[in-house]
């Protein structure tokens, strides 16, 4: 029985630990994106914020102001 709660426990810290490198590499898209966009490379600049944003939706757990910021971006 403990050895079970246990590896519930390290499966959830697992699939945190996960999701916090995701949003890490969104934050590093938008990051990109933001930069491409100051350097007058629009194109390329919307492409990394569809990207982003596409990742973001995959995400288990969404917030809604965060994806109000991306939409706001991708226009």
């Amino acid at each position: 029985m403990i050895a079970g709660v246990w590896g519930e426990d390290s499966t959830q810290r697992k699939l945190v630990e996960a999701e916090t490198t995701v949003t890490d590499s969104i934050r590093a898209l938008y990051d990109q994106a933001d930069s491409l966009y100051d350097q007058g490379k629009y194109g390329k600049a919307k492409e990394k914020m569809n990207s982003a944003y596409a990742s973001f939706e995959l995400l288990k757990e969404k917030d809604p102001d965060t994806r109000a910021i991306h939409r706001r971006m991708l226009c």
